[in-house]
């Protein structure tokens, strides 16, 4: 039963040797705290998980399973926040948020993350935590979290663009809310100018690879399952979970054209959420190639909560049809991707 467990689950990821990225983490975490500040602003990553793995090592020690149980933690707790929006936000009352949070917990974007020694599970912790407060109008907490995930990665920027748009648009006092914002942005500020004193982050360059044609394609499919093209036993598998969600989405919008959404404005958020960070950075690739799917983390669990808000305004027959054929995709792609997505030992 171990056995099956660590070699045919994503366990599997669990107990595999630390690969480049997470030896440069734990390598880090071995330097004093200003050496992790400078090369925090060389890295494309700030310094606040390093600080925090740092201090989960010295109580936990530095094995592979220790250090990946911090990124553990941050899943679990992120699937606490995810059964919230099921229950509070979107307000599933039925046996269907239990199903919804199977999609959730066999994830193939999340739940990669959650067994790896980098920043990307508190990263999206951190996404679904803000946007859960907003929604809540738990503002304190919101801006508590939107400052912490401004120092966990750079692309909570977008986060931080998609829900500013999203109070100027549902909120009747947004300007309010706005200036509310600065406080965090006055936070961040002193390390954003230290980081930029010591880079030039125009003319560096950048090892991410420009998003082709047929890339552009997969988008949907992508944000979903974390999909990227050095894995290249996965290209149809990916192209078959794209044209899924694709399914989900046309009946969302043909929906919504409609009439027939209730809350126009969770629609709008949850819109916002799973979409603008991947078109943004597709915009800002022409320039810079940066579009990287870990990196967009960010839009996996708001595309999930999409799909399911969109699941929970179709018919009973449509709505298990939809629903079985992306829990088969999902389960596939796990499957496939648990048995070949090896990390090369560092």
């Amino acid at each position: 039963m171990l056995d099956f467990l660590f070699t045919k689950t994503p366990l599997f990821y669990f107990i595999q040797s630390i690969w480049r990225d997470e030896a440069f983490t734990y390598l880090l975490t071995k330097e004093s705290i200003s050496t992790i500040f400078y090369f925090s602003s060389k890295d494309f990553t700030p310094p606040l998980y390093t600080l925090l793995l740092k201090f989960w090592i010295w109580i936990f020690g530095s094995s592979e399973i220790a250090m990946r149980s911090l990124s553990l933690l941050f899943y679990i707790v992120s699937a606490y926040f995810f059964y919230l929006f099921l229950v509070k936000i979107i307000k599933i009352k039925t046996i269907w948020k239990y199903l919804y949070m199977g999609l959730f917990l066999l994830n193939p974007m999340l739940h990669y993350f959650a067994f790896e020694a980098r920043t990307y599970s508190l990263l999206f912790l951190i996404t679904i935590m803000s946007f859960y407060f907003l929604l809540s109008k738990k503002y304190k907490a919101y801006l508590i979290s939107i400052s912490i995930g401004l120092f966990t990665h750079y692309f909570m920027f977008l986060v931080i663009t998609s829900q500013i748009i999203y109070i100027l648009i549902s909120e009747k006092k947004p300007i309010k809310i706005v200036k509310r914002m600065a406080i965090p942005f006055l936070v961040f500020l002193p390390w954003f100018i230290f980081v930029l004193k010591e880079n030039n982050l125009i003319n560096e360059p950048f090892w991410i690879n420009s998003v082709s044609k047929d890339h552009l394609k997969l988008i949907p499919g992508i944000l979903y399952s974390g999909y990227e093209t050095g894995f290249y036993y996965l290209n149809d598998v990916a192209r078959n979970l794209n044209l899924t969600i694709f399914s989900y989405l046309f009946s969302g919008i043909f929906l919504f054209y409609r009439g027939k959404i209730k809350n126009k404005k969770i629609f709008y958020l949850l819109l916002l959420w799973a979409l603008l960070p991947a078109l943004v950075t597709l915009a800002v690739s022409n320039i810079k190639p940066v579009f990287l799917s870990r990196y967009l983390i960010i839009s996996t669990t708001g595309l999930l909560l999409l799909l399911v808000f969109i699941n929970e305004h179709l018919s009973k027959f449509v709505k298990y049809i939809l629903f079985s054929i992306l829990l088969l995709q999902t389960f596939n792609y796990t499957s496939i991707q648990v048995e070949n997505r090896n990390k090369a030992p560092y």
